[in-house]
């Protein structure tokens, strides 16, 4: 009798697309552990579809228009199904300080 697998679902949330595709990518070559990646284009489609696939662990962009990732992770949160889910929040985009 062989053990079953078990998947990790991954969501994440991220506004760019090609930053989406690099991130699936590197899900399939870098990790080994058997993933499934939920992707979801903005904060508001991140909360609709953590609803919907109850992920083991959330990755958002912190800069997106609409629902940044600050306000999609306080609704995240506020869910009881949800809010022991880990976030990770990072971002792509870097500010030039000129003080």
């Amino acid at each position: 009798m062989s053990a079953r697998k078990r998947v990790v679902k991954v969501l994440y949330i991220e506004d760019r697309e090609d930053l989406r595709r690099v991130f699936q990518n590197f899900m399939k070559v870098a990790v080994h552990i058997d993933t499934e990646v939920p992707m979801a284009p903005g904060g508001q489609e991140g909360v609709e579809t953590a609803l919907r696939q109850k992920p083991d662990i959330i990755f958002i962009d912190s800069t997106m228009p609409i629902m940044d990732g600050i306000e999609a992770t306080r609704c995240l949160k506020a869910n009881e199904n949800l809010r022991d889910v880990p976030v990770i929040m990072a971002s792509a985009y870097v500010e030039r300080l000129e003080r």
